[in-house]
């Protein structure tokens, strides 16, 4: 005969996401403009098990956006705001979370584990900001340049 033994084992967590699209862009901006929604938004699909609701919070790093043209000219990272799309009517304001040049926790998008189409979330992002006496040019933030955006968890 055989006997019946118990195994004990544990899962780690899989932390892996996707995004799509993977840049974030903005209409035209004029000097001192204020509270500017991005152009799209952001969809993150977990790939993995780890669930923002138990295990911690999505995080964005910003860098400050460089002037194209002129370097010297910047968009401080700490002009944006960041948070989940049903946020869209109070992200400039009082919704998101203001972002910074250090890992910034957005525990307003869920991003639940589960089957594809149930695994998903929506970034939205707010310019609050453009500061004056910065020139009209194209601003970014780029791989290139190394100081590009991070979304991770």
């Amino acid at each position: 005969t055989t006997g019946q033994r118990t195994e004990t084992f544990s899962i780690s967590i899989l932390k892996d996401i996707s995004l799509s699209p993977v840049i974030i862009n903005f209409p035209t901006v004029t000097q001192g403009g204020a509270n500017i929604l991005s152009s799209q938004n952001t969809q993150i699909t977990n790939n993995g098990n780890f669930d923002t609701l138990t295990d911690s919070s999505i995080q964005i790093t910003a860098s400050d956006l460089t002037g194209e043209t002129t370097p010297a000219e910047t968009i401080p990272a700490a002009n944006f705001r960041a948070g989940d799309i049903s946020e869209s009517a109070v992200i400039c304001t009082t919704g998101g979370s203001a972002l910074s040049i250090a890992p910034t926790s957005i525990p307003s998008i869920s991003l639940p584990r589960g089957a594809s189409g149930s695994n998903t979330g929506t970034i939205i992002y707010c310019l609050a900001l453009v500061p004056g006496g910065i020139s009209s040019q194209f601003y970014s933030a780029t791989q290139a340049g190394g100081n590009a955006w991070t979304i991770a968890i």
